[in-house]
């Protein structure tokens, strides 16, 4: 993911060929490659749900694992001493 700042636009390039556009009202404009926009238009139609609900569901998505990863990182980064699973699992008895 890239990111780049345009006066009040936040813009973030992420995977597939989309940019999502972030605006300082809340607003969210979402402009997305052809073939990314057909697979949205099919699967909300199918569905029965709004466009909006799938990229809210897309990026809320994105953060988790975005946060998730960054979290993981900085604990491995602080290079603290580690255990295999087989020392955890003799250490709570949980031996096979």
């Amino acid at each position: 993911m890239t990111e780049s700042v345009e006066s009040s636009k936040r813009l973030y390039h992420l995977a597939c060929g989309v940019i999502l556009v972030i605006q300082e009202a809340d607003m969210l404009a979402v402009r997305l490659d052809p073939s990314t926009e057909d697979k949205l238009n099919n699967l909300a139609h199918e569905t029965g749900r709004s466009k909006s609900y799938y990229v809210k569901q897309a990026i809320e998505g994105f953060l988790e694992e975005r946060e998730d990863y960054l979290l993981a990182l900085a604990v491995l980064e602080r290079n603290e001493p580690r255990k295999s699973l087989a020392e955890m699992r003799k250490e709570l008895g949980l031996e096979r």
